[in-house]
């Protein structure tokens, strides 16, 4: 296993350990977001096995995996959106849906779905900023000690940042492999920060519900 995997996969063990010491304290998007972690370190789990091991192509994992995850988070999105934007993301999901069956169908299960994962990424990017500015930045607690701020900062920064890469990551590597190493090396540095702001929210609302219910 490349050495740089080491701190992608203990930022989200991390993040899940912390997760589970506080899943009783967790609210329904909180914990769903705990799910988030357990099922891409599952995926990437399985993906390092058949790649490694068993010298299989695992891109078909990510493609399904992608479709879940961008259900996942846009549903956890809308738990916290009280504007009317919260009607738009279902036909968008629809959309999305419809346009990764259409990937599978022209390109096949096995080759990576650079626009659709890209599209998603807009998409996520678009909900966590709206949950930005109308939820977490404007209320009477600190930023930095507020879960959701982290929440918000984690999936927009990760997704933001991952959007150049794949856009043109067919393009650079074969005309730019050393601009594209850079991008992969920022990609993931920007990955492990996100699960280590997960990890963060999740102890930081661990202690506020614990700290409420004393009171």
């Amino acid at each position: 296993m490349s050495l740089y995997l080491y701190p992608i996969f203990a930022s989200k063990i991390f993040a899940v350990i912390i997760g589970l010491v506080n899943w009783r304290l967790l609210t329904k998007p909180y914990k769903l977001i705990a799910v988030q972690v357990c099922l891409i370190l599952l995926t990437e789990s399985l993906g390092l096995y058949l790649n490694h091991v068993r010298q299989c192509n695992n891109v078909f994992l990510f493609n399904i995996y992608n479709i879940l995850e961008v259900w996942l988070l846009a549903y956890i999105g809308k738990q916290f959106i009280t504007t009317k934007f919260a009607r738009l993301i279902l036909p968008i999901l629809i959309f999305l849906t419809v346009y990764w069956f259409y990937c599978v169908l022209l390109r096949g299960i096995d080759e990576f779905f650079n626009w659709f994962f890209v599209v998603y990424c807009f998409f996520l990017v678009i909900i966590f900023t709206v949950i930005l500015f109308t939820n977490a930045l404007f209320n009477r607690k600190k930023v930095l000690g507020e879960p959701l701020f982290l929440i918000c900062i984690s999936i927009i920064l990760y997704y933001g940042c991952t959007v150049p890469l794949f856009g043109v990551m067919n393009y650079l590597i074969k005309n730019d492999i050393n601009t594209a190493a850079r991008l992969f090396y920022i990609s993931h540095t920007v990955e492990v920060l996100r699960y280590l702001l997960i990890a963060i929210a999740f102890y930081l609302y661990g202690r506020q519900a614990k700290r409420a219910y004393v009171a």
